[in-house]
């Protein structure tokens, strides 16, 4: 939500629908947009909890990508330093 307005901000985030313009979220993942939804649910109670947040599908695969590149760069590193001995 975005306005100069901090009053009309203020009104926004509490009574308008949540929405992913084009071209911005575009490219963004079906699964993160269920995501962010649950995350910003205007009543507290319907908002899904951070155990929740953890399980669910696009952070499990997001945290499976970051550690796949991590162990990706540990592999290339370590045959680095061994070329270099």
């Amino acid at each position: 939500f975005d306005h100069p307005n901090r009053a009309e901000k203020k009104r926004m985030i509490i009574h308008d629908p949540l929405q992913f313009p084009s071209p911005t979220w575009d490219k963004i993942s079906k699964e993160a947009k269920e995501f962010i939804e649950a995350m910003m649910k205007k009543k507290s109670g319907e908002r899904m909890s951070a155990s929740e947040a953890i399980k669910h599908p696009w952070i499990k695969k997001v945290s499976q990508v970051q550690q796949e590149r991590s162990s990706t760069r540990a592999h290339a590193s370590a045959a680095g330093a061994r070329r270099a001995r």
